[in-house]
């Protein structure tokens, strides 16, 4: 179990969730041909990182808008997180060297649509980071140790919202990491 002074807590990640928006701002000025570069034949382009990312965050971000707009009890300045999350954020959040931990997507985490505009996926993942940068800095008056978010695929099981946001900055980190080495691997883009 991880224990955090909320208000470090919350401003840790919507510090992080602007880094993300910065990075990713950057891959908006990519041509689609790179938007569309696959590194290899199992591997993923940025668009479909981008969408990857929207089929986690949007119905999580739906589900604490719907918690977190409901009445509130007393609030807690401490939060503890459950020995499950700390094990699940160790393994999704990127290590200090840059390496990830390997683990398979669920398929259902992985319909890529064929057509389209490989940016839609970009911009609508800036749009709900919006939303989970408002989330943040309007939970410090909501009790994030009471509200249970369903977990991502699995709705019978439920995370305390501090767990719920941990998780989803630190996956947002993740395929950051993942759309930054998929533009290094882009030929025109290897010496830039």
């Amino acid at each position: 179990m991880s224990y955090f002074e909320k208000r470090t807590f919350l401003s840790d990640l919507a510090d992080r969730t602007e880094l993300i928006n910065a990075a990713t701002g950057k891959f908006l000025q990519l041509p689609e041909t790179a938007l569309r570069h696959k590194p290899s034949d199992s591997g993923w382009n940025i668009s479909e990182i981008y969408h990857h990312l929207n089929l986690v965050n949007g119905p999580c971000i739906s589900e604490i808008l719907k918690k977190i707009t409901t009445p509130q009890e007393k609030e807690s300045d401490i939060l503890n997180t459950s020995w499950v999350a700390d094990w699940i954020y160790e393994k999704v959040k990127p290590k200090e060297n840059g390496e990830l931990f390997r683990m398979e997507t669920l398929k259902c985490l992985r319909l890529f649509p064929e057509d389209g505009h490989p940016q839609k996926p970009i911009k609508d993942f800036l749009e709900l980071q919006d939303t989970l940068h408002d989330i943040l800095n309007h939970s410090s008056a909501r009790d994030l140790q009471k509200l249970k978010i369903p977990f991502f695929f699995v709705k019978t099981f439920h995370f305390r919202l501090c767990d719920t946001l941990r998780l989803l900055v630190a996956h947002n980190e993740r395929h950051m990491m993942q759309a930054r080495k998929v533009y290094s691997e882009i030929p025109a883009f290897q010496n830039g």
